[in-house]
């Protein structure tokens, strides 16, 4: 809601009360008004990359000197940041409707520039190079954390039906 309001796309009929539909649990929900693809994917993508902020800056921040709590308080709220935004900041179908006329566009751009001879830098030997390959690395262990505990959540609620 709040990216939406930031690009000036209207937004209405906001519900944060987790809603069941068939097998799927929608855990809330903000109509917004119809815009372009580029805002459209932006809004989309916003639950994803401000989760990763937070997670990012609260752990930085609790498990720095900064942190006004002990090593292990620290680390259980930083555990406690990671399990809940990890769990919720995830885009959902709808979320991600205008994405393909975007990646679209975007295609035709890049293969527009290429055809004209524009040459792109190796992508490859960017991501693997120090500073983002230590960010990248630091932020698949952040949000491994939530994977790890809800594939042990769910292999024990399995076990225990199992067990009936």
């Amino acid at each position: 809601m709040l990216t939406a309001e930031v690009l000036f796309v209207k937004t209405h009929g906001m519900n944060l009360a987790p809603q069941r539909d068939g097998d799927e649990l929608t855990m809330g929900t903000v109509e917004i008004s119809k815009t372009d693809p580029i805002r459209r994917a932006i809004i989309g993508f916003a639950p994803v990359l401000v989760g990763f902020i937070l997670i990012s800056v609260s752990t930085f921040f609790f498990l720095s000197d900064r942190s006004p709590f002990s090593l292990l308080i620290s680390y259980l709220i930083v555990f406690l940041i990671v399990f809940e935004i990890g769990n919720t900041m995830f885009s959902s179908k709808k979320d991600l409707e205008g994405t393909v006329e975007l990646l679209v566009v975007i295609g035709i751009i890049i293969a527009a520039l290429h055809f004209f001879g524009f040459n792109f830098p190796d992508f490859p030997s960017f991501f693997n190079s120090g500073p983002v390959r230590e960010i990248l690395l630091k932020g698949i262990k952040i949000l491994a954390i939530p994977v790890a505990i809800d594939l042990g959540i769910i292999f024990s609620a399995q076990f225990i039906i199992s067990r009936r």
